[in-house]
């Protein structure tokens, strides 16, 4: 749950009320915080736990999208790359706008606010490597799916 409210707008920021400024101060304070949580969050995946690996670019990565939607819908699937079995509680961080889902119990993310345009997002589960995609191009009154094969972190045969 925290991590789907981690970039609401803060309701209270430090700033003096009557400082002529305050509300650029308030955005630039909520996107201060936006931008160090991404950061961080871009760190961990790089660098990791025991030196976690990272697969970059769309490796394992599939995607379809169709015309007819009433809005546009992206839609991940994160499964595992050897069983194909999904992947609950996986960590899916929108770029832009910065948004932080965490996938249900079958491995899905759906996502429905956004507008038009090209995405790219980056995926986490224990036990697995993260995984970055890149280049989703939504259009108006699509739906895409992008199902995601993440790689274990280990060799299971070790």
């Amino acid at each position: 749950m925290l991590a789907n409210n981690l970039f609401m707008r803060p309701t209270s920021v430090p700033v003096p009320r009557n400082h002529p400024n305050s509300a650029f101060l308030v955005d630039t304070y909520y996107w201060a915080v936006v931008a160090v949580t991404l950061l961080a969050y871009g760190l961990v995946s790089l660098v990791g736990h025991r030196g976690s690996r990272h697969r970059v670019g769309n490796a394992g990565v599939r995607t379809s999208c169709q015309s007819g939607a009433p809005r546009p819908t992206l839609e991940i699937h994160v499964v595992g790359d050897s069983s194909g079995k999904p992947i609950p509680g996986a960590s899916v961080l929108l770029a832009a706008p910065p948004m932080a889902l965490t996938a249900d119990s079958g491995g899905h993310v759906l996502v429905d606010t956004l507008p038009a345009g090209r995405y790219a997002f980056w995926i986490r589960a224990l036990g697995f490597q993260s995984q970055s995609v890149a280049g989703v191009h939504l259009e108006a009154d699509s739906h895409c799916k992008v199902a995601v094969r993440m790689a274990r972190e280990w060799d299971e045969g070790a």
